[in-house]
């Protein structure tokens, strides 16, 4: 909301309108001060409380009834300046102008977009402008003197006019150049996102009808054994696109609860032995037994795979790609990839490194970022470490990445549960 955005400015415009309206009446003894503060305050709280009641998005009627609310406001603001400012009395004649420019300028501020609004605005200054001008034209004499401050009034209420309109068309301006650029940007990651899903799955379906192909040509049963395990294989990790795809898109419903981290990575492990290649040698460090952690287990799994797919292509000669589980007790807060900060306290981590290329330094803040990938167009969908890390932080949990020229570590963190720890109070 525009008119209360700001907090400070609002302070100070109600400890003004109250104050001010109090010291006028203590210098004048006009009763009409009070009355002026309290319907000043109470239409803002009414017109504060409409604006808070609507949704993001709103009809046409409650346009109307907004913008109808706030011109109600200006005409309640402005009449009583617009009567300091016909007194004799030049402090009263000073504090109405001044009281008037301020809300001219917050006009020009607000930068309204709704035509009918802003041509309501602009109504309501020249009323109170040829208003002024009724009662002290009688004042002045001459003719001349009369024709200069009318034509005064008409170039105030001109340039305002001119200000509020030119200010309309670069705020829409703006706007519309904004959405077009997110928009286009929108376009961009579902391109980006399409062509890195589109070559996943031809991968796996290439992997899939070749592995079927070979079978019936086979003759040995040992070789239609494996034949029909590499095509498994690929079906699996279709598997894991899919789930990495929902839960991106938050189209997967969470399994959360307490869950034993040896069965999280025993099942990863299973899932392991088929993704990596015969030139890269796994070391695996199994956790303690009797480790829980407030999980999903098998969205845990998918993320882990996602990070050792990761970790495979980045050793494309052959390497090491260890992976553990272990528990952890942090007495500091504990720094995460996107900046912010886990509480000190046990945790259980799973960690996944490789002895590859590592990440360059130039784009490791933007790693966790949706859609970005350093890989080539086509071989990844830049999905991989963004989800990871919404997993990581649905839980409660965080994602750390350290990476050097001899490789790479991704250490997905998770609450510790500890035995007796009452579930609910972790959701």
């Amino acid at each position: 909301m525009l008119d209360y955005g700001e907090k400070p400015e609002v302070i100070a415009r109600f400890v003004g309108v109250i104050g001010g309206g109090i010291v006028l009446y203590f210098h004048s003894h006009w009763i009409i001060s009070l009355v002026w503060v309290f319907f000043f305050v109470k239409l803002h709280i009414f017109y504060f409380l409409f604006l808070r009641s609507r949704g993001e998005v709103v009809s046409r009627r409650e346009h109307y009834i907004a913008a109808s609310l706030f011109l109600l406001l200006l005409i309640a603001f402005l009449w009583l300046p617009a009567v300091l400012i016909i007194q004799d009395d030049e402090a009263l004649v000073f504090a109405g102008a001044a009281l008037i420019g301020c809300i001219l300028v917050f006009l020009v501020y607000r930068c309204d977009t709704l035509m009918y609004l802003v041509i309501g605005e602009i109504v309501v200054v020249a009323i109170m402008i040829g208003w002024i001008l009724y009662y002290i034209l009688p004042d002045f004499g001459t003719i001349p003197t009369k024709m200069a401050i009318v034509v005064c009034g008409l170039a105030l209420l001109g340039y305002l006019t001119r200000s509020i309109l030119q200010g309309r068309a670069h705020r829409m301006a703006s706007e519309a150049a904004a959405t077009g650029t997110a928009q286009a940007q929108k376009m961009a990651a579902i391109g980006r996102l399409a062509g890195g899903v589109a070559h996943d799955f031809n991968n796996i379906l290439t992997a899939i009808q070749g592995n079927l192909e070979l079978y019936g040509e086979f003759t040995d049963q040992r070789d239609k054994d494996e034949s029909v395990r590499r095509a498994h294989t690929a079906s699996q990790q279709a598997e894991v696109l899919v789930r990495q795809l929902m839960v991106y898109a938050r189209k997967s419903v969470m399994d959360v609860g307490i869950h034993d981290v040896d069965r999280i990575f025993e099942e990863f492990l299973s899932l392991l032995r088929h993704l990596v290649p015969g030139s890269i040698n796994v070391v695996a460090k199994r956790p303690e037994r009797g480790l829980f952690a407030w999980a999903d287990s098998k969205q845990m799994v998918t993320a882990l795979i996602n990070l050792a797919q990761n970790a495979v292509d980045a050793m494309p000669d052959g390497g090491v790609l260890t992976v553990s589980a272990r528990g952890w007790n942090s007495k500091q807060q504990v720094p995460t990839v996107d900046g912010d900060t886990l509480p000190s306290g046990s945790y259980i981590v799973f960690e996944v490194e490789d002895t590859g290329r590592g990440i360059d330094s130039a784009v490791m803040d933007r790693v966790v970022e949706p859609f970005f990938t350093t890989k080539p167009v086509g071989q990844g969908s830049g999905l991989g470490l963004s989800m990871v890390l919404g997993l990581a932080r649905e839980l409660g949990g965080g994602l750390q990445i350290r990476s050097s020229a001899k490789g790479t570590k991704v250490s997905i963190l998770l609450r510790w549960i500890e035995e007796g720890e009452f579930p609910a109070a972790l959701a």
